[in-house]
């Protein structure tokens, strides 16, 4: 979803850490990568929700932290994007 990394963006530079997307041919030190998937809600709600998230950083190409979400089925999947992927970030970045 389009949101995902505007979002993702917005915390880690509440955390004090400039971002910036890179193209595939760039360097950094430090890289955070991440993969999401959304799902359908035919139950509850009728909408879409991030159903699995990843995150891993990498320093020097060596992953140095990750973390990941899965929702649950049920009500409790349904929920805004940004305050289920925050304790992961925040965890991820304590590191």
């Amino acid at each position: 979803m389009e949101g995902l990394l505007p979002e993702v963006r917005q915390q880690i530079e509440e955390r004090h850490i400039k971002t910036e997307i890179l193209s595939p041919n760039s360097t950094c030190n430090y890289v955070l990568t991440y993969d999401a998937q959304w799902s359908w809600d035919w139950f509850w709600t009728f909408s879409v929700y991030l159903s699995m998230a990843e995150f891993s950083v990498t320093k020097d190409n060596h992953q140095i932290g990750m973390a990941s979400y899965r929702a649950n089925l049920g009500p409790s999947a349904i929920g805004r994007t940004k305050n289920k992927i925050r304790p992961l970030l925040i965890e991820l970045l304590r590191k």
